[in-house]
């Protein structure tokens, strides 16, 4: 019977303990990392086929240099009419033999959020994506 007594006290506790740290862990408001392309690929298309109004609010390049590599790495900041933020990351590896190749066709200054958008998924760059509601 003590043992009985033991084990439903340990159970509550138990209980207790996981409430308590479900309760008290921060919540992440619905934000999305993907770092498949496959669905990244799913996200944007669906993105762009619901017609909602798409903006481009931030674009950022930064240079990389390492011992055998340079990397090439573009930040791009979306936002829609719906109160959504999705931050693209692109990456290009440059080495010491690299020829450039055209891969994608857009300018940020110039271009609109949508064309920027199939450009990037044409030419297959997107290397996570950050789906996160505006509060």
């Amino acid at each position: 019977m003590k043992q009985q007594h033991r084990t439903a006290a340990g159970v509550g506790f138990l209980f207790c303990l996981t409430f308590a740290l479900t309760v008290g862990a921060p919540q992440q408001a619905g934000t999305i990392v993907k770092d498949d392309p496959d669905d990244i690929r799913t996200i944007v298309t669906d993105l762009l086929a619901s017609g909602i109004s798409i903006y481009l609010d931030e674009h950022q390049i930064r240079f990389m240099k390492g011992d055998t590599e340079n990397v090439l790495v573009e930040n791009f900041l979306f936002a829609t009419d719906d109160g959504h933020l999705f931050t693209l990351s692109s990456e290009k590896v440059f080495d010491k033999n690299y020829k450039p190749k055209v891969v994608s066709y857009f300018d940020p200054s110039e271009d609109d959020a949508q064309k920027i958008l199939l450009s990037l998924l044409g030419g297959g760059r997107i290397k996570s994506l950050t789906v996160k509601k505006a509060r």
